[in-house]
This record gives C-alpha cells, sequence and structure tokens, in this order.
C-alpha cells in the first residue's frame, strides 16, 4: 500500500470533508523544502533559505484533539492523531533531503504554547518553526489553503509555501496571513 493510499483510508469519512489533496499538502511541503537546498550540500551547510534546521510541530495532542469527524463516524478521526502521522512523514522525507528536523513532539502529549515557542526559539537563527493543522469546518465557503507567519521575515518563505501549496494540491489560495503568536 502506497502513502496516498494509506492517507486516503485514514481521512476518508463521511462527516469530515477532508480531502486527499489537503493532507497532500505535507508532501508538497517537504518536496518545498528540499527544494531550498542546495544541490550536492551536505546537512550542515545553509540552504538558500538561510535555515538548516526545520522543527516541525504535530498540532495539539495529549488532552487537546483539535477537530474532530464526530462521534458517529467511522473512523472516528482527531486531528492531533492526523497531525503527528503527518509530522512524521514530513520528518521522514527532510531528513533525507539533508536538512536537520526537529520534532516538537513524537506521542500523544499536549505541550503549551509558550513552551512550544521556546524550544523552537532555543534552535537559533538557522531554525524555521512549521506548525502542521487540520482544519475542518461546515461552512462551504471556507475552503483551501492558508499560510500563516510571524515575522516580517518569514513573509517571502510564507509567499512560497502558500504558492507551492495551492500549485501542488489545487485548493483555493486563502492567502499569506500574519499572525501574533497565540492570536487565532
Amino acid at each position: 500500500m502506497n502513502f496516498m493510499e494509506i492517507l486516503r483510508r485514514r481521512v476518508e469519512t463521511k462527516e469530515v470533508k477532508m480531502s486527499l489533496k489537503r493532507i497532500s499538502a505535507a508532501v508538497a511541503l517537504a518536496t518545498l523544502f528540499a527544494s531550498c537546498t542546495h544541490v550536492g550540500t551536505k546537512v550542515g551547510n545553509l540552504s538558500k533559505g538561510g535555515f538548516t534546521t526545520i522543527v516541525v510541530d504535530a498540532g495539539h495532542g495529549g488532552k487537546d484533539n483539535g477537530g474532530t469527524s464526530g462521534r458517529g463516524s467511522n473512523p472516528f478521526q482527531r486531528e492531533k492523531d492526523l497531525t503527528l502521522d503527518t509530522a512524521k512523514r514530513v520528518r521522514d522525507l527532510l531528513r533525507r533531503s539533508g536538512f536537520r528536523v526537529v520534532m516538537m513532539r513524537e506521542g500523544d502529549y499536549f505541550i503549551e504554547l509558550d513552551e512550544r515557542v521556546a524550544r523552537a526559539n532555543k534552535e537559533g537563527s538557522h531554525a524555521i518553526l512549521v506548525s502542521i493543522h487540520y482544519n475542518a469546518t461546515s461552512n462551504s465557503s471556507k475552503s483551501g489553503a492558508e499560510t500563516y507567519f510571524w515575522r516580517a521575515d518569514s513573509h517571502g518563505l510564507a509567499t512560497r509555501m502558500e504558492s507551492h501549496l495551492v500549485s501542488a494540491t489545487g485548493e483555493h489560495n486563502g492567502g499569506v496571513i500574519i499572525s501574533a503568536v497565540g492570536s487565532g
């Protein structure tokens, strides 16, 4: 069974309308980061974007399920499980591309937002943080990929990520949005 078949089986439910395109966004992200490295670079050299380390945050965890598919769904889906699975797959792809990857969490436990920020900042100026989430809504007019960034010097990367996600998945371009930590 290939990667896409595994993902399709994990997310196909009647109540949650997560398309396979949205989940393939994780693969698109890993491909984008892999394309940031110079051909023939070794781990430890800077990528074109100035980062060598990617901190991967699988959103939610532990006491925080994130979004759910509804108790009547078969199978019942929790966002925290999908994000962890996706984060591990992205980690593996990025490591094969030569990046140093730091996982925010490797299991089902909760990490406070302040601790997530502190751990990411500890990695230094040659690291970026990518937090993976799957958002669901009953409002069908709200759909597509959105890329959030916090610091002004991240705008260029966020714009490239949004463009790549939309191109790779065919999703609606929800835009690049500046967001303060802890808001939204």
